[in-house]
């Protein structure tokens, strides 16, 4: 496991290192604009401090896929090759991270609500999901239980050949399981990646 500051205010960070065996920082834009500083000055400053070695994750600011792979390149070129770069788990950021992948830049999935988004971005290539376990449990659902159906996707399918499913909760029944699974694709994508309707379903026990 380790241990990753979230947070931009330098001083912070600087203190809480001082205390702790911190493996890195992980920032998104909010946090950033809080700084009122320019995101790349803060970013820098970072690095400069937590070193070449540690961990930074940076999200990417554009709604599209192309956007997206170019804020990619500009955050691993101004920051470091030991810098994540979080896509948004959508459509254009799965689109996205494929191409990514396959330039070796390192991925950290966010904005994720369920576990097909987490299955989907382990696809992709993804080192990292990072599921908004506070959102998840606002929405009335159990965020920790969530978590842990990522953390099992994540941990035990790495080979998949994802041809389908109709019912998410048996599709997710399946992908937790420490196998290969070769499966016939009955839904779009878009069907698959419904957060609200699909979440209920998703609290397997």
């Amino acid at each position: 496991m380790k241990l990753l500051i979230d947070d931009a205010h330098i001083d912070l960070i600087k203190k809480i290192c001082d205390y702790y065996p911190v493996d890195g920082v992980t920032t998104n834009p909010s946090i950033l604009a809080k700084s009122g500083r320019q995101p790349f000055e803060v970013l820098k400053e970072i690095r400069s401090f937590i070193g070449k070695d540690a961990e930074l994750h940076v999200q990417v600011v554009a709604k599209d896929a192309e956007g997206m792979v170019e804020d990619a390149h500009r955050i691993v070129k101004e920051l470091g090759a030991n810098t994540y770069v979080k896509v948004p788990s959508v459509p254009e950021g799965f689109k996205a991270m494929k191409i990514l992948v396959k330039g070796n830049i390192n991925i950290t999935a966010t904005a994720i609500y369920t576990p097909m988004q987490a299955f989907l971005a382990a696809k992709c290539g993804a080192s990292y999901a990072a599921p908004y376990v506070n959102r998840i449990d606002n929405m009335g659902f159990n965020g920790i239980q969530v978590t842990k159906q990522i953390h099992d996707i994540f941990k035990n399918n790495k080979k998949f050949l994802l041809q389908a499913l109709k019912i998410h909760s048996r599709f997710l029944n399946y992908v937790n399981m420490e196998s290969e699974l070769l499966l016939l694709l009955r839904t779009s994508l878009k069907d698959l990646l419904r957060i609200r309707p699909s979440l209920p379903q998703l609290m397997i026990s």
